[in-house]
């Protein structure tokens, strides 16, 4: 994913694109594996605000594994009933075997305020 940082108007339709790397910046084989979205009030909450998940193809596409690559669906119902301001998100890959390790570690999750009302 080229930026970190996720800014959303309030009840956007939004696609975010990913691209998985291992710590040495090599493209990351998700075949066989999944992966999962998440953003939260704050960092120690345990509630999840958004979930995302691959085994939704709707939320989560993986379209190239090999290539490491998906596309996550942020749809209105997901942002449109949250006040502006910051949240945070998180990626992670789980892998077949059931190991886990995080793509983007906390980061920054904006809504901005919607100026049309659809």
């Amino acid at each position: 994913m080229a930026v970190n940082e996720i800014s959303v108007a309030q009840g956007e339709d939004k696609t975010l694109k990913l691209e998985v790397t291992d710590d040495d910046d090599v493209i990351f084989n998700l075949t066989g594996h999944s992966l999962t979205f998440t953003v939260k009030y704050n960092e120690n909450e345990s509630a999840n605000i958004v979930l995302k998940i691959s085994s939704d193809i709707n939320q989560i596409d993986i379209f190239d594994p090999v290539a490491g690559e998906a596309n996550i669906f942020l749809v209105p119902a997901d942002t449109e009933d949250f006040e502006p301001g910051d949240y945070f998100y998180d990626i992670w890959v789980t892998l077949s075997t059931g190991e886990r390790f995080t793509v983007i570690k906390k980061n920054n999750f904006k809504i901005t305020p919607r100026i049309t009302v659809l």
